[in-house]
């Protein structure tokens, strides 16, 4: 999965330095909604990056989180898979789940390094 992400984004010239500028609006969000209420696409894709780090304790309250949030952004694949749609989060809960991976994964950070 990080292979076809990091084919994708450099396909698309957003990866490794070179960023796009424009934001992207949420699907679902008025026409007029403007850049207050958007999430940059490389916003996206290091909130995904980062969701991808999780060890599974972490990933469990994440979604435990997510779900609380917003269950139209999450969608059962089946018994063992889930489907987050970043794009159908509000920036308000957007932001306070990248505020939870920044958190947790420097916590997961400090305990490995207390590890022998």
């Amino acid at each position: 999965m990080e292979n076809f992400t990091k084919k994708t984004a450099e396909r698309l010239n957003i990866y490794e330095g070179v960023r796009r500028s424009e934001e992207l609006p949420f699907r679902n969000n008025e026409e007029g909604a403007e850049s207050s209420n958007a999430v940059s696409f490389d916003d996206k894709v290091m909130f995904t990056e980062k969701l991808k780090k999780l060890s599974l304790p972490a990933l469990a309250e994440f979604v435990d989180l997510i779900r609380g949030m917003s269950l139209r952004a999450v969608k059962d694949v089946n018994m063992k898979k889930l489907q987050i749609r970043v794009d159908d989060l509000d920036k308000d809960s957007f932001m306070k789940l990248t505020e939870f991976l920044d958190h947790r994964l420097s916590s997961e950070a400090e305990m490995a390094k207390k590890l022998p």
